[in-house]
């Protein structure tokens, strides 16, 4: 293995509990002193990240994922932000104006807020091992994000936006405002084709198998990782304090697949519908009204200006309404006539982080389900197994 010692002066206490594993407690006894963390590669390039609590891992996660994919991280914070056409230019104006229609970016500051204050350290330590890496190599920072800092903020957003923009979700909605014989613009139409051919990969493996069906006693489990060429989604091993996990990152630096020292599971996509489209009633009298139930709604109005590399700004009006509770952006309006788009997964960006943080800290199958049960996750099919040989599916 080829390694290195990464100074992080990020840990706050080192990780002392009287009930862990004795092999863990062993382990723990050799990872490097506070405020350091060791990463290696194995035969493979996949790294090692060993430290003695959860920060300066997440330091040292953030310093190796930088060195192997700079440009796309860049990229994702800038998607999270909803300004690819600051630095990509007039292609992606429709593109931003639909990141903004969802909210992509305030979400993920207002959710980024709400989380824990453990998840928010980490997420705090990952990004400035992405920043210690571009201070240690100026040269490899992209030519077209000079002067951009990564932010923890642009994690979560892009996390909700990866939960959006997945065919199971958003532009469901959208594809019945289609069918419904909505003229929408031509960007719409690429997505909507993503969600006719199931995406990238249309289909998901998974299973388990209990200790007592096994020749070696021992629970298995194998899941098809989901990652792809053209979409990065790093392989990680990680211990630091008391967590361990090993698999494939999404958008935020905790496993969608992998497994940990006491549980493993995979995800299976299977594109519930949990978005729809809304015809609404504007009312003639009042065009920041609609009429819901017979009664008089506000419509929201926000104009916003998208900043486009070597073009003018653009200036566009952004509007939503309240169906049921759910905030739901206005896609068209036809007359007096108006359609939204309404699902659950637009707002509370730190769901699915929330989730995937409890996931990877459970001890057990039971804890696993507690994890769960916040139902932050985005609407997917998950097959988990622990060491004791429990199975779940849902």
């Amino acid at each position: 293995m080829i390694g290195s010692i990464i100074g992080t002066a990020l840990c706050a206490a080192v990780v002392a509990k009287a009930d862990i594993a004795p092999g863990l407690r062993a382990w723990l006894a050799s990872a490097p002193p506070a405020g350091q963390v060791a990463v290696f590669r194995d035969p493979w390039g996949v790294p090692h990240i060993q430290a003695r609590c959860e920060e300066d891992g997440f330091y040292g996660l953030g310093y190796a994922v930088a060195q192997d994919d700079l440009e796309d991280l860049f990229r994702q914070f800038a998607i999270g932000r909803g300004q690819m056409a600051r630095y990509f230019g007039a292609r992606f104006v429709e593109i931003d104006h639909w990141y903004a229609m969802l909210a992509v970016g305030p979400e993920g500051e207002a959710g980024y807020r709400r989380l824990p204050d453990p998840i928010r350290r980490d997420l705090d330590a990952y990004v400035a091992g992405i920043r210690r890496y571009v201070a240690d190599h100026p040269r490899e920072r992209p030519a077209w994000a000079r002067g951009f800092e990564p932010r923890a903020e642009d994690l979560v957003g892009f996390e909700q936006l990866f939960v959006l923009m997945f065919p199971v979700n958003t532009f469901q909605g959208v594809g019945d405002c289609r069918r419904g014989g909505v003229d929408l613009p031509s960007t719409m139409s690429e997505f909507l084709e993503l969600l006719r051919t199931g995406g990238p990969g249309g289909a998901s493996a998974s299973w388990a198998v209990a200790p007592w069906r096994t020749a070696d006693g021992v629970t298995i489990h194998l899941a098809d990782p989901h990652n792809s060429l053209d979409i990065p989604s790093p392989e990680v091993r990680f211990h630091a304090g008391d967590l361990e996990m090993n698999g494939f990152l999404t958008a935020v630096p905790f496993i969608l697949t992998g497994y940990t020292r006491a549980v493993a599971w995979g995800t299976t996509f299977g594109s519930p519908d949990v978005a729809d489209c809304y015809a609404i009633e504007i009312d003639p009298a009042h065009q920041d009204q609609f009429l819901f139930d017979g009664r008089a709604q506000p419509i929201e109005r926000q104009d916003i200006t998208i900043a486009v590399r070597d073009a003018p700004d653009r200036r566009i009006a952004i509007e939503s309404v309240r169906l049921n509770g759910l905030r739901a952006p206005i896609v068209r309006r036809v007359g007096n006539i108006a359609y939204a788009v309404a699902t659950p997964y637009l707002e509370h960006a730190e769901g699915t982080v929330v989730d995937l943080y409890g996931m990877v800290k459970a001890r057990d199958l039971v804890e696993f389900r507690e994890a769960m049960s916040a139902q932050g996750m985005f609407p997917v099919g998950i097959t988990a197994a622990d060491q004791g040989g429990n199975l779940f599916h849902v």
